[in-house]
């Protein structure tokens, strides 16, 4: 099935949450889905394979452990939020702009708070000491997140330079990309007050 997130039709019509009658979730005041309208989105309207559904599934195993060492250390975050987010960042990957397109399908669902952390999740700007925020935690996530497999910084982005040595100009893109999730990767250590391979013991391996 294509999805078309731009026709009201089509998606008052096709969309599985829509045509089952599911209402959102309200979570503090915020309309979340639950882990198995996630699931849904994921398996029955996008289609998706199990290599993204376990992708998936680990960035929000990992942006839940993240997001809960930085509530323990003061930081307002909404777990909920994050692990939604987590599940659905590339509910639409294959598709251009990958992140756009999801983000405006889940408004229509009537998600907003999730369109916005997934909408931003493959920015690259440096993170707020101050205000680190969901969009910050599933991000980095994402970038810790290889397949299925949790990796360290070098690794992952050491093999995309490898890949795009011929080419100056995205070596040049990954090179800053990779700049910016070391400095990511500090803030989130001073954050939670421990290096992040205690907190992840898999990057060790």
């Amino acid at each position: 099935m294509v999805i078309d997130v731009t026709s009201n039709t089509a998606v008052s019509g096709n969309i599985y949450l829509s045509s089952r009658g599911s209402t959102p979730e309200v979570v503090q005041g915020k309309a979340i889905p639950s882990i198995s309208e996630c699931l849904n989105l994921l398996t029955d309207t996008f289609k998706a394979d199990e290599g993204l559904i376990r992708h998936s599934m680990k960035v929000a195993q990992t942006a839940l452990r993240l997001g809960r060492a930085l509530k323990r250390r003061g930081f307002d975050l909404d777990l909920k939020l994050i692990e939604a987010a987590a599940l659905l960042h590339d509910i639409a990957r294959g598709m251009p702009d990958h992140a756009r397109v999801a983000a405006e399908f889940l408004r229509r669902l009537r998600y907003p708070e999730v369109a916005k952390v997934v909408e931003a999740h493959m920015r690259t700007s440096p993170i707020n000491t101050d205000n680190i925020t969901e969009i910050d935690v599933v991000s980095f996530s994402d970038r810790l997140v290889l397949q299925d497999k949790l990796v360290n910084l070098e690794v992952r982005f050491t093999r995309q330079l490898i890949n795009h040595a011929l080419s100056p100009d995205a070596t040049a893109v990954i090179q800053h990309r990779f700049d910016i999730a070391r400095d990511a990767q500090a803030t989130f250590e001073g954050a939670i007050g421990m290096k992040l391979e205690k907190l992840f013991p898999e990057l060790s391996e």
